[in-house]
Order: structure tokens, then sequence, then C-alpha cells
């Protein structure tokens, strides 16, 4: 196991290293007349990608800037369901911790953008993001065109999501207070496909991304680590401010939280790849989160979308069409993206270069 001292003195962690997730996905299994049977038993098809783990620092200025956004800054618990959040339980074994969660866009427009919940699977107005953070965000892009252009060439889908300047422009900003979820009771689990790039924000308080990976060596020799063991198990330190650009698609991981007060509250992003529709027919069904809506309800929803002049639904970003590519050819596209991110020179925004997007971004939307 690698790791520091929980929640404490911490310095940013770049890796050279390839490290390897098993990620399984089941399969209909044929029947004796050649054809498949639905509700049969499922096998699992495991499929050893490869990542990296890339850790920086971002300037106090920055994070005191882009937190003090009165989205953030003057936001109280109750304001939180007003503002675009969601009590959510990922820990029902520890009520006493509290967890919220906000799905927002990070495009340009100040308007929301139609795209996919991927937590929810469901297809939703997402309003913009805060403007500081936008800002950031656009900052971020425009200093790292050089490795994202090489991300891009992974597949042709990722080459259509950048060419439409969707990379990191999925968010969830999740808020954590209350009690502490220890290393012992970590929710494991894997992201969807859209976090085969993904960009990770500390915007206020610590916590700790725990991983299991396997080295080149264990991958060479078969070991699992679908089974998270000393051996297998990675602890990157988050304290306040910190960043890092990893595949959380290709490995099993979890995050610790320590217990803390509304005033001192786990504030994170997570910046992903932004779908504009899952690509199924429930798709009309699931418009607004909302999978019933009835006839009248739909009506208002329809006036208020023409009144709030609602970014028009980029075309043909489909993430049904993403995941196939993904389970077709995973491993390639993965040793693609893991080759970009090892020779990537990650940069960070300074406050002046935040403050000239928020600028741009501004001047833009008065236009």
């Amino acid at each position: 196991m690698t790791t520091g001292k929980s929640f404490g003195k911490w310095s940013p962690t770049i890796s050279d290293r390839v490290r390897y997730g098993i990620r399984a996905r089941k399969q209909r299994v044929d029947v004796s007349d050649g054809g498949e049977r639905e509700g049969c038993i499922k096998s699992r098809h495991v499929q050893r990608l490869p990542s990296t783990h890339i850790g920086a620092q971002m300037d106090s200025d920055v994070v005191e800037y882009v937190f003090g956004d009165p989205q953030f800054s003057e936001v109280t618990e109750d304001d939180l369901a007003d503002v675009g959040y969601a009590r959510c339980v990922d820990h029902p074994d520890i009520p006493g911790h509290v967890y919220y969660e906000g799905y927002f866009h990070g495009l340009d427009t100040p308007s929301p953008v139609r795209s996919v919940n991927p937590r929810t699977k469901k297809v939703m107005d997402k309003p913009a993001a805060p403007p500081r953070l936008r800002a950031f965000l656009k900052a971020f892009r425009a200093l790292n065109v050089d490795w994202m252009d090489n991300v891009a060439n992974a597949s042709p889908q990722l080459s259509k999501l950048y060419r439409a300047g969707f990379f990191f422009s999925d968010l969830a900003i999740q808020i954590h207070f209350g009690d502490a979820v220890p290393p012992e009771r970590v929710g494991w689990h894997l992201d969807s496909p859209n976090s085969v790039i993904h960009l990770a924000l500390g915007l206020h308080g610590d916590r700790a991304l725990h991983t299991s990976t396997l080295s080149e060596r264990e991958h060479e020799l078969g070991m699992d680590c679908d089974t998270v063991t000393q051996s297998t198990l990675t602890v990157y330190e988050q304290p306040h401010g910190a960043a890092y650009l990893s595949s959380p698609y290709a490995f099993q991981h979890a995050v610790q939280y320590p217990q803390c007060c509304w005033k001192d509250r786990v504030v994170a992003v997570q910046s992903r790849l932004l779908f504009s529709s899952w690509g199924f027919d429930a798709d009309a069904q699931r418009s607004n989160g909302v999978s019933d809506m009835n006839s009248a309800r739909a009506a208002r929803v329809q006036s208020a979308r023409n009144e709030n002049s609602i970014a028009a639904e980029p075309r043909g970003l489909v993430f049904k069409e993403f995941i196939d590519e993904c389970n077709e050819d995973g491993v390639a596209i993965m040793e693609r993206v893991t080759s970009a991110l090892l020779s990537a020179k990650l940069k960070l925004p300074t406050l002046e270069q935040v403050n000239t997007a928020q600028a741009t971004l501004a001047a833009a939307s008065e236009s």
C-alpha cells in the first residue's frame, strides 16, 4: 500500500507509472440453439485497463477566489435544494454522514444545456456552474491544449467531444460534512465512461482518494485487483486546494472523508466528459430528470425553456455510442489516453488567467 499521514502534510503526486485496473462487464451466455436468451445467467468480460494519476496544487489565491463565488461561499445547507443540489446517500451504514451533489455544466454559455446525468442515467437541462468555476475551467482548457489534442486522438468519440469543447464540462459538485467515512468503510466503485478523462478539484476541506490498481509487473502476472488488498491499495491525500487528473473509469476507487461541521465541509468538483444524449428510446421520458411528467407539466416545462432561452442541445454526442466504443476497444483507448497523460505537463491557471477568462465569459454573455 502507498499512503501518507491521513489528512496530514501533503505534496502533489505526479505519477510517471502506468497502473492497471480491472473492469468487468456482463455478457449474455450463448444458448444451445446459437441464439441469446434474455434473462439468462451472464458471464464476466474482463478488461485490464491502464491508467495513471497526476496530482497538482492550485494556487491559494485561485482556490480562495473560486470558492469565494457567492454560489459556493454564501449558501447554507437550507439553500442547497434551491441552487441545484440533492441529498444523496452513498453510505447508508453511516447515517450521520451528510452528502449533497449538484449537476452543472462548465461550458461558456450561462444558459442550461441539455445533457446526460451519468449518476441517474437521465437527460436533464443542466444549469451553468458558478461563473468563477467556469472561468477556471475555460482557462484550464486553454492552457492544456497540447496533451488534450493527444487524448482526443484516442478514439473517434473522444475527438468529437473535444471538437465540441466538452472535455471537463460535465460537473458534479459534491458537498460532504457530518460523521467521518473512515478507510475501512469507504464505498468502492467504478465511474461511468465519461470519466475516461477526469479532473478533480478540492475547493474546500480535506479528503483522500483510495485506488485499487496493479503495477505493470503484477498485471503481467495476471493478479486480481477486484478485491482490494494492501498490495493493490494506493491512497492519494486530497487537502484543500488539491487537484488531480486521472481516469477513474479504469479502476476501483473510493473516497475517505473526515468528521467535520458545515463550516469545514468538503467541497469537491468532479469534471468529466459532457454528453448530450443517453442514446435510448427512454431519453424523451427522461427529460429534466423526470420519467413520469404528465402532459400539463411537460407543457409548463417547455414554456419555461422557451422563456429562458436554453442553449440548443449539441447533436450527435451520444453517451451510449461512447459506452459501446469503450466496451469494444477499451484497452486500446485507455492505452492511448494513458500515453497522452504520461507525457502531459499539467498546467493550472493563475488568478490573472482565471480573471481574464471570466471577463471573456461576461462579455460573451452580454453580446
